[in-house]
């Protein structure tokens, strides 16, 4: 089953169950590390369900994967955890809270549906390669591994789900598919499908590898659109465009697609290649366009009015960012309006953001290297 907040297991387990750290396991349990209306963390559960993730290598692997930063532990420390995952966990355990507490002042109780929604988050979340639906093998392996905060992440997160879907109202999701559909109108139904050609002026290996764009001086630029004109030419002639897009195309994103760019509304592209794609004759390899990122050469495959059938991944993905919105819209009054507090080894509580700040002048986070992750997780019990 493909749930709205199971696509979203990134924002839910690396965004809100986000950046999880440890602390050096030395208080006394006569203070109490957090306070969320009258519910309290003690610092012994605190730094016990920290420790257990700053010792779970495949959590350490999923975050990495994920391209989030990763540092358990201050840096030129092991043994000191970094204050600013320590007030990422202790947010996160607000978050938990708070949801925990407003089902039961509406009297809801998870269902199991809920709970099974809420597994494939957390899995998919746990996994540095999740599966597209569906409880994650290698991610329930990683959650096994945590032990007890194991539960703490699946309860947490199955609160959040269940509000979610409280907030959101139990409309079948066909239904609301439909009325998003409506809602959305001509300017979203009538879409281009594209596929492109991209060729970069300069050296195209940097922008596969970092992202940023090679500076290219005049020369390069002509010799891209040179490249560029004889793509169009090859085109022209008979040349297959998914086998020259393979072939020719410095997009990373795409090449291997074919070059597919897929179906959007008037607007997704960048605008030189939006104008060219609204103009351009469908079925008909256009010239080269150019844009701040390069030559494009570009071929509509179809252009007109979608049903709701035919648009219905991009109505979902639609639907659950409505759905994310809801439920972070009641998170940030919530959080505004709670009484929290926190223990000052740790940071303070700022009410005006809702959020737990860790301590002013600590050094920023800098994220971990690959040697620092194999020492910080050597143990492949947890690798999934």
């Amino acid at each position: 089953m493909t749930a709205p907040v199971a696509r979203r297991a990134a924002a839910l387990v690396v965004g809100l169950v986000a950046a999880l750290t440890s602390l050096t396991a030395c208080s006394s349990s006569d203070d109490v590390a957090l306070r969320v209306d009258g519910w309290e963390l003690s610092h012994e559960e605190l730094a016990d369900q920290l420790n257990q993730i700053a010792a779970n290598a495949g959590y350490l692997e999923a975050r990495a994967a994920s391209g989030a930063e990763t540092r358990p532990y201050a840096p030129g420390s092991t043994t000191d955890f970094d204050p600013e995952f320590v007030a990422e966990f202790l947010n996160e355990r607000v978050t938990f809270e708070l949801a925990r507490a407003e089902l039961a002042r509406r009297a809801v109780t998870p269902t199991d549906a809920d709970r099974q929604r809420a597994l494939e988050v957390v899995t998919q979340g746990l996994s540095a390669t999740p599966v597209a639906d569906g409880v994650d093998p290698a991610g329930q392996a990683v959650r096994d591994a945590f032990g007890s905060y194991g539960d703490v992440l699946l309860d947490g997160v199955t609160d959040l789900t269940t509000l979610q879907r409280v907030l959101v109202g139990d409309a079948p999701r066909d239904q609301r598919l439909l009325a998003l559909y409506d809602q959305l109108g001509t300017d979203f139904s009538t879409q281009a499908c594209v596929r492109s050609i991209l060729v970069i002026p300069g050296d195209a290996s940097q922008f596969a590898e970092t992202g940023q764009l090679p500076q290219a001086t005049e020369e390069e630029v002509a010799a891209a659109r040179a490249e560029a004109d004889a793509i169009v030419a090859r085109l022209r002639a008979g040349a297959d465009f998914a086998e020259e897009a393979r072939a020719s195309s410095d997009d990373p994103s795409t090449n291997e697609e074919g070059g597919d760019e897929g179906c959007g509304p008037e607007g997704k592209f960048l605008t030189e290649v939006d104008a060219a794609v609204w103009a351009q004759e469908v079925g008909v390899v256009g010239d080269p366009v150019r844009s701040d990122v390069g030559w494009h050469v570009l071929l509509v495959t179809d252009r007109r009015q979608f049903s709701s059938e035919e648009l219905q991944a991009q109505l979902g993905t639609r639907l659950d960012e409505q759905d994310a919105s809801v439920l972070q819209q009641w998170v940030n009054g919530a959080t505004r309006s709670s009484d929290v507090s926190v223990s000052d080894r740790y940071g303070s509580w700022d009410a005006e953001l809702g959020l737990v700040v860790p301590p002013a002048g600590e050094a920023e986070l800098q994220p971990l290297t690959p040697e620092e992750l194999e020492q910080l997780a050597p143990s492949s019990t947890a690798a999934g």
